[in-house]
């Protein structure tokens, strides 16, 4: 009794300690900005739900899984009562022109020091008498969007509806699973945190509902969540090193890719992640074009020398492909000579200021050049 008593003393100190490191570790995090702003997942109310404490709040919604957080600041973003990047919507009164921009954490401005330096405001400068609704939630994917315009976006009225993605669709490739043998890729970006909602929902369904039996197994990761934690890093870690450095190369990851071309399993599901982004754009280029908004989808670009940006490239030709057939005004970035260069690039798709600044004058020459399917250009 006496060791089982000293084992569990040295653990909770263990765990005491470890969670100091941890909260240390989080409160020097939360005063990075680059290239992500730290985040946390929390309830209509403000209330945490997961171990996370950034100071980006993305709170549960119904229709598109989360949102941000309304009415909440940090040193360099602002978000307003209806949950956008930005300053207060002008009344319902004003005359002023309303361009809605829809899209992941590029449209939003993962990473860049203020408001001013997003792609909205940079477009809002360029169109006068307009303004631009920054409706960007970092991880969104097309279907999210749709979701999202449909029950917050679409009563707003806009004139123009600009959906800015293509990469969160994308990143669905980068993560799937192989079988039979088949290499897998290192997880490169894509994200939209569905698995940590999931995971914390578990984890509640097992504490409240759980047999007596199954909380008493819960009781030890309870108690010490930060050892078990460790203790399963550590075995993945082993797992890890019983592959061989080969298959982990980036010669491995370029086979990989190659597979795409091939008839097969990986080309199928290529095709079928294609399907379901030019599906979800097309259907909401319908749903604005029902109440009189024109309509036009951006491709971002990812930087060239990204692992990703080749089979990113194929992925938006076969978008654009899509869209032609489909009447779909669309842009595609990686195609645009105009593009910003990788100089100004954050990372791998986050774009600096003065490539936030370089997309916007592309995107407003698109906007004010006549074109059928825009129904006239914009006012200048």
């Amino acid at each position: 009794m006496t060791i089982l008593l000293s084992l569990l003393g040295v653990a909770l100190v263990l765990e005491l300690l470890m969670e100091l490191v941890e909260r240390v570790q989080k409160r020097w995090l939360n005063h990075q900005t680059r290239p992500y702003y730290p985040w946390s997942f929390c309830s209509d109310a403000g209330r945490f739900l997961t171990s996370d404490r950034g100071y980006l709040k993305l709170s549960i919604y119904p229709m598109s899984l989360y949102r941000n957080l309304p009415s909440q600041r940090s040193g360099c973003f602002r978000i307003n009562r209806h949950g956008f990047r930005g300053p207060e919507l002008a009344p319902d009164s004003s005359s002023k022109v309303r361009i809605i921009l829809l899209g992941g954490s590029t449209t939003f401005g993962t990473g860049l020091d203020e408001d001013s330096q997003t792609i909205a405001a940079h477009l809002e400068a360029r169109l006068s008498n307009t303004e631009v609704v920054n409706a960007g939630v970092v991880g969104y994917q097309s279907g999210q969007e749709l979701a999202h315009y449909v029950k917050d976006l679409a009563d707003l009225r806009p004139d123009t509806v600009i959906a800015l993605n293509g990469w969160n669709d994308f990143s669905q490739i980068l993560h799937t699973s192989g079988t039979g043998g088949q290499v897998l890729p290192p997880h490169l970006m894509g994200f939209n945190w569905f698995a940590n909602m999931e995971r914390a929902l578990v984890d509640y369904s097992a504490i409240r509902f759980g047999t007596v039996v199954r909380r008493l197994a819960l009781f030890f990761p309870l108690l010490f969540p930060r050892l078990f934690g460790a203790a399963s890093g550590l075995a993945r870690s082993v797992a890890r090193k019983t592959r061989s450095a080969q298959d982990n190369s980036l010669e491995a990851f370029q086979r990989w890719v190659a597979g795409f071309d091939a008839p097969g399993p990986q080309a199928d599901y290529f095709r079928s992640v294609v399907e379901s982004y030019t599906n979800n754009v097309t259907l909401l280029k319908d749903i604005a074009g029902s109440r009189s908004a024109r309509f036009l989808c951006v491709m971002q670009h990812p930087r060239t020398t990204d692992a990703a940006a080749g089979l990113y490239r194929s992925f938006a030709r076969a978008a654009m492909e899509r869209f032609a057939a489909r009447g779909v005004p669309a842009l595609n970035l990686c195609e645009d000579p105009a593009r910003p260069g990788d100089d100004l690039f954050i990372d791998s798709i986050h774009l600096d200021d003065r490539g936030c600044r370089e997309v916007a004058s592309l995107i407003a020459a698109r906007l004010h050049a006549p074109s059928p399917s825009f129904a006239g250009a914009l006012p200048r």
